[in-house]
């Protein structure tokens, strides 16, 4: 009796974890000081697990909006990493690159994500992110939910990348901007 009861606990666990939505990314402020930081720009690129990921692209799309374009190189192996950052450098070609912060392949923080602002930086593509540890990595500048909503630049960005960043007034509140259309998003294999 011990063990089914046990084993009903576990199932409706597992299905109460199953069922609930994962939590996506807020990049609202994000992509508002971008926009503020380069209004011509309007290219986002981005490397990551595209199927563990959909939610915070889909809502990155939101938040850019129309007449934004997203390209994601879909990485779903290690080894074809270097693959993935040779087609976004030379077919891509974005104006800038956004991180995902909990994306298995290319996440705030990891090693590949490091790579990948460094390599873009030689390129003069720079990188924003929605947490701090994104800035250590050389990202230009962070807001969101891991930054405390505050926008943090970083001291010390990689690259040689121009910019004259929004005072801190500039940022919006999530949530602020009304329903729109969101970014066209494309999302291209590594190979």
């Amino acid at each position: 009796m011990a063990t089914l009861q046990q084993t009903l606990i576990v199932a409706a666990l597992a299905l109460a974890g199953a069922s609930a939505p994962a939590q996506t990314t807020d990049f609202t402020p994000l992509m508002a000081v971008a926009k503020d930081t380069w209004p011509s720009q309007n290219h986002i690129g981005v490397v990551a697990n595209y199927r563990a990921s959909k939610s915070d692209v889909d809502a990155l799309a939101l938040a850019a909006g129309a007449g934004m374009t997203i390209t994601v190189v879909d990485l779903t192996s290690d080894s074809r990493f270097l693959f993935a950052v040779q087609r976004l450098r030379m077919q891509v070609r974005p104006d800038y690159l956004v991180l995902l912060p909990k994306d298995p392949m290319v996440r705030d923080g990891s090693t590949q994500a490091t790579r990948l602002i460094g390599l873009m930086a030689e390129r003069g593509c720079p990188t924003i992110a929605t947490t701090s540890r994104a800035l250590a990595q050389g990202a230009l500048f962070a807001l969101g939910a891991g930054t405390g909503m505050e926008l943090m630049i970083s001291p010390h960005p990689i690259g040689t990348v121009k910019v004259v960043l929004p005072g801190k007034a500039a940022v919006a509140a999530p949530g602020s901007q009304a329903w729109f259309q969101p970014a066209r998003v494309t999302v291209l294999a590594s190979r």
